[in-house]
């Protein structure tokens, strides 16, 4: 077990350095060797053996006298710590290429190659921001209408996040041809009022809605936060001010905005962006191959 060890630790060490790599062959034929179960023929065991028990009595004999006397379970120990740590590395450098995370799906924790978290932040309830994993349970679109669309996106206008994720939605659905439904959520105070004219939209020029979510996830956060931009937005849309205004002003409206967000909340959405793709949820500014690998259900 011992050559199998220095092998692994030559094999590194060559790559940063030649003068290792003829170690490396020699290693490689004992590992060969060992793992037929013959003994190596260049005594390369030994003289790693020797070398280190040598080092070691430089600073302590007692030491020295318990590497020989335990040697064999000391390599078994640093190869087993090493497969370990492997695996390990490997699962994450899947799983934040898969997911964007180290840690799997909406999973926060630290991420070496996302140090900062931004791939699981998103915009909470009342305008804060911050990153993890779901705490309230599962995310589902079973008690939508919307359950059957291969994209679902949830998000909010006035969120940096959604803004960001916006576009790359955008992209995917133009490149492969799908449809994609969009749910407006305001997390932020001073979008509140702007799902009043969300819905007065589907209800007085459907066929403008998905131009007025293009236009209202590319002007500033500044113009998405006063009404009368948003009504001279709408006005430049084609779509007939007035109509809007009697669906805004309606006496029921507050009763009707007030349902849809229940309805949004039984997904069990805690931040903006959430997205369904293919039932499957993603929350928070994924890479672009996240979202593309789950629409196209394949390993690329």
């Amino acid at each position: 077990m011992l050559c199998i060890a220095s092998f692994i630790v030559l094999l590194i060490l060559s790559v940063f350095s030649a003068k290792f790599r003829p170690y490396v062959k020699e290693a490689f034929d004992c590992v060969f060797r060992r793992v037929t179960f013959r003994a190596c023929n260049t005594g390369f065991d030994v003289k790693v053996r020797s070398k280190i028990a040598t080092e070691l009595a430089k600073k302590s004999e007692k030491i020295a006298r318990a590497f020989n006397k335990y040697f064999e379970l000391v390599s078994w120990l640093f190869v087993i710590s090493f497969m370990a740590s492997l695996i390990w590395t490997t699962r994450g450098l899947y799983l934040y290429w898969a997911y964007g995370s180290c840690n799997g799906l909406n999973q926060g924790g630290f991420c070496v190659l996302d140090p900062g978290g931004e791939n699981n932040s998103v915009s909470g309830m009342g305008s804060e921001c911050r990153t993890g994993g779901n705490p309230t349970g599962n995310l589902t679109l079973q008690n939508m209408n919307i359950e059957k669309q291969p994209i679902v996106f949830i998000g909010c206008y006035a969120c940096k996040y959604s803004r960001q994720t916006y576009p790359l939605i955008k992209e995917l659905a133009k490149k492969n041809q799908v449809e994609v439904a969009y749910v407006f959520y305001p997390t932020h105070k001073e979008a509140e009022y702007l799902t009043k004219y969300d819905y007065a939209i589907k209800q007085v020029a459907p066929e403008k809605y998905l131009e007025f979510v293009d236009r209202m996830y590319s002007e500033s956060t500044d113009n998405v936060a006063s009404e009368s931009t948003t009504l001279h937005l709408i006005e430049s849309l084609g779509i007939d001010r007035q109509q809007i205004n009697e669906v805004v002003n309606q006496a029921n409206i507050e009763e009707v905005v007030l349902k849809l967000i229940y309805e949004i909340d039984k997904t069990g959405i805690y931040g903006t962006p959430t997205i369904f793709i293919k039932g499957t949820p993603v929350v928070g500014p994924k890479p672009y191959r996240v979202y593309r690998r789950l629409l196209m259900s394949s390993w690329l």
